[in-house]
């Protein structure tokens, strides 16, 4: 079987050789297969945050290459567990950018789910009625959304809502902020909240058989 080159973006922090100088230590993975990487999220307002991406440089989930799937959903599990192992159970979201130069909630131009053990302290809501609820995160990737930008939420039982993206920079983000009775931190570039971030790493840094990602 071929394997499909990944393109990248050599300004994008989810796209750079984890080899390289340029990654500070927060954006080296925590854990990554041929086609995905998991990295710590800045802005851990509770510990156990973690991104989780595709290689290939995408703006959303709904545009990752099907034959890229597989191994996604094999590392978003390996993260789930050790997540929910190390600091309670997930809950999962993704603002869903495009290429379009217009307003969206995605910070982020690549591809990339929030995964955060916050499941027992949050509720995530769309911003309107769901415009389609896919019995699973895997069935979403096979029958993405032709919505876009759109909002992505995984709840408790595994379905998997979309929705119209407002345009709301951060939009689950400052949701979970005010749940969390801090609504002024929502921005996790100006409240990174460097000591969480930490126990991210020092959590699959404990995992037998993974390939690091400690503070240099």
């Amino acid at each position: 079987m071929t394997r499909m080159p990944a393109v990248v973006d050599v300004d994008c922090f989810l796209c750079a050789s984890p080899d390289g100088p340029a990654l500070d230590w927060h954006d080296r993975p925590l854990h990554e297969s041929a086609s995905a990487r998991a990295v710590p999220a800045v802005g851990a307002l509770r510990p156990g945050y973690v991104l989780v991406a595709p290689k290939v440089h995408r703006y959303s989930l709904a545009e990752m290459p099907a034959a890229h799937r597989h191994e996604f959903l094999a590392t978003l599990e390996f993260v789930k567990e050790t997540l929910t192992r190390n600091f309670g159970p997930v809950l999962m979201f993704e603002h869903g950018g495009d290429a379009a130069c217009r307003r969206r909630s995605a910070c982020v131009e690549h591809a990339h789910l929030h995964v955060w053990s916050i499941a027992d302290e949050i509720h995530l809501r769309l911003p309107d009625t769901p415009v389609s609820v896919h019995p699973s995160l895997d069935d979403f990737l096979q029958r993405p959304s032709r919505i876009s930008p759109y909002l992505l939420h995984v709840r408790g039982d595994g379905r998997t809502a979309v929705g119209r993206d407002p345009g709301i920079s951060q939009f689950f983000r400052r949701q979970i902020a005010e749940q969390l009775a801090v609504p002024s931190l929502w921005d996790y570039a100006t409240v990174p909240c460097w000591d969480n971030v930490r126990a991210a790493v020092r959590a699959f840094d404990a995992t037998a058989g993974h390939p690091g990602g400690g503070e240099n």
